[in-house]
């Protein structure tokens, strides 16, 4: 319940955001800090947490416990056991999308940005690589797929003061063949709505 109740704040956040622009500290306000390589190695460790993500249903998110991240100094962001469905759902063609739903779950890896350090905790931009599925079966043929992630957000990661806990967002944006695009879902942070989020969340 917890977890569902941030999850709902930081959407309605995020979403209220996607269009401001972001700096990394403002010298009139006396609560925000100047970022530092330190916060890089306050906020690195391993988490184990859960992604949140809308298929069908608007009103109420999936959601998939289990989910592994890694977070190193080098801003680097790894996750894995995220589930294909999450990446996929959103794909209009039937045979694609039922094949890569029977793809095994993808690894997830990500660049950051810490742009706010504060008291209560710091805020990031996440900066997603694309997620590949590798000789996929359609038909009676062999294709790798690449479903490319919107980047970057305001408001788009946060951890707490300790960093003990993390969340961010992941935005699928467009399903590609090689470098041809085959159908895209969302083209901007100003046209993202809930069937387009993915809100991956962790406790070290």
């Amino acid at each position: 319940m917890k977890s569902i109740k941030y999850f709902a704040m930081f959407l309605l956040t995020g979403l209220f955001s996607l269009s401001m622009a972001s700096c990394l500290y403002d010298d009139d306000d006396d609560s925000q800090k100047k970022i530092s390589p330190a916060y890089y190695t306050q906020i690195s460790g391993s988490y184990m947490g859960s992604v949140q993500y809308y298929v069908d249903d608007l009103t109420t998110p999936k959601k998939v416990e289990g989910i592994a991240t890694v977070i190193t100094a080098d801003s680097t962001i790894k996750v894995t056991g995220l589930p294909a469905e999450a990446f996929v759902k959103n794909i209009s063609n039937d045979d694609i999308r039922n094949a890569l739903l029977a793809q095994a779950t993808p690894d997830l890896t990500a660049r950051f940005l810490i742009y706010n350090a504060y008291d209560e905790g710091l805020d990031f931009m996440t900066y997603p690589l694309s997620v590949e599925f590798k000789n996929v079966m359609v038909g009676e043929s062999s294709h790798d797929y690449q479903i490319r992630l919107l980047y970057p957000s305001l408001t788009s990661g946060y951890a707490n003061a300790k960093c003990s806990v993390v969340g961010f967002y992941i935005y699928p944006a467009a399903l590609y063949e090689g470098d041809t695009m085959i159908e895209q879902f969302v083209t901007n942070t100003g046209e993202v709505g809930k069937e387009d989020i993915m809100y991956i969340e962790g406790i070290r």
